[in-house]
């Protein structure tokens, strides 16, 4: 049995693009291998590495934000946070990675009351998130953290038939947030 050890969560270095596609590949290639079928092409480093650098760049500037999960410098995971980009008005809660090997010893849910934090205190009212349909593990956990099905589905991979399903969030006002571990 490990020691305790320490997990920082906070607000990830805007030139920290590699080391979060690296929690983001390692978490997704894992968790997401029993849904894809064999022959699907995961992204590319590059095509990664590029959807980091635009999420710490410009879309840092309009609003969303990374939180990280560090534990001795490491980052073990990634979470993003801000404005939905389909309704003006709401939060949107994205790309919730952990390092596999820190799987099931609370650094998602620590991640997940960060992103929760940042958008009420952006004042969102509510917030959505997409998960693919059949990732059945990272739904149950979300349905127990409070979200609902909000109706909404978009194909991810058409070959095999795999898709997103939306999920929505009532927020407390400002300052009402306990979802701290």
């Amino acid at each position: 049995m490990m020691g305790r050890v320490d997990v920082v969560v906070r607000l990830a270095d805007r030139d920290s693009a590699a080391a979060l596609a690296a929690v983001h590949r390692a978490a997704a290639l894992s968790g997401y291998a029993h849904i894809f079928p064999p022959d699907a092409p995961p992204p590319t480093w590059e095509e990664d590495l590029a959807r980091w650098e635009h999420w710490l760049g410009p879309d840092w500037d309009r609003g969303r934000r990374a939180h990280v999960a560090v534990v001795a410098r490491r980052v073990v995971g990634v979470v993003l946070s801000g404005p939905d980009p389909e309704e003006p008005g709401v939060g949107h809660l994205a790309r919730l990675y952990v390092d596999p090997s820190w799987w099931g010893r609370g650094v998602g849910t620590r991640l997940h009351a960060a992103a929760l934090d940042h958008l009420v205190g952006r004042g969102d009212p509510e917030a959505t998130l997409w998960v693919l349909e059949a990732n059945d593990r990272a739904r149950r956990w979300y349905e127990r953290l409070g979200w609902r099905l909000g109706g909404r589905r978009k194909t991810t991979y058409a070959p095999a038939g795999i898709e997103d399903v939306q999920y929505r969030l009532t927020l407390p006002g400002p300052g009402n947030l306990t979802l701290r571990t």
